[in-house]
């Protein structure tokens, strides 16, 4: 009953994202040569982590694009942070952002990640020199310092439309010209996501890398 009650929501969304075209990363980077080798993320994963594949494309973005700055709205356990360290250049500034530690346990089911562990997945590495963990509310947070500044965000934090709509807004508001804009799980299933993602990339180029529910978006 729950799958058919879903049904007309997901189907608005799939409707929206009808428009929206599939790329393949080199789409993005006409002419580039992939890179002989890349990290591989380690398989032990949470319901809540990038897939696999998403990961390594992600990274593959990193690598071609080449960010001096890297802004992320959804730390977690760190994964996604710690694999952007990874691929990108040694120089490059990671700044990751999610909710601080008693906000963020109240979003977790009985038993889940405690919000003390939130981004312990890259401490203690070598990337962890390029990163800067920061804690605060993203529909709050004051992102004044770095607004217009960031080469390549990435998005995966709350996925209604109230906090998703936002959290697309000031992604697009920290992307410089040129700089790439990723969000995570953009398909049907997260109906509101879509239309919070749709909106405010009303009248821009919004794609998606083929066969993954990764959206992306290069800021004219």
């Amino acid at each position: 009953m729950r799958k058919w009650l879903r049904f007309p929501i997901e189907f608005s969304a799939a409707r929206r994202l009808e428009s929206v075209s599939e790329i393949s990363v080199l789409d993005l980077f006409p002419g580039a040569e992939l890179p002989v080798t890349i990290a591989l993320p380690k398989l032990d994963r949470h319901s809540w982590n990038v897939k696999l594949d998403e990961k390594i494309l992600i990274g593959l973005i990193g690598m071609l694009h080449k960010p001096k700055t890297v802004f992320e709205i959804g730390t977690f356990d760190g994964g996604t942070t710690l694999h952007l360290g990874q691929s990108t250049e040694d120089d490059c500034r990671i700044y990751t952002l999610d909710l601080p530690p008693a906000d963020f346990d109240r979003t977790q089911e009985p038993g889940g990640m405690s919000g003390d562990r939130v981004g312990h997945k890259f401490w203690k590495t070598p990337e962890q020199n390029k990163i800067t963990q920061l804690r605060g509310n993203s529909v709050t947070f004051d992102y004044s310092p770095y607004e217009n500044k960031i080469d390549l965000v990435f998005v995966d934090a709350a996925h209604d439309y109230i906090h998703g709509y936002p959290d697309s807004m000031n992604a697009l508001r920290l992307a410089k010209s040129g700089g790439i804009v990723m969000w995570h799980d953009c398909t049907p299933y997260w109906s509101e996501l879509v239309h919070a993602i749709c909106d405010a990339t009303d009248g821009m180029t919004l794609q998606r890398l083929s066969g993954t529910s990764v959206a992306v978006l290069r800021k004219p």
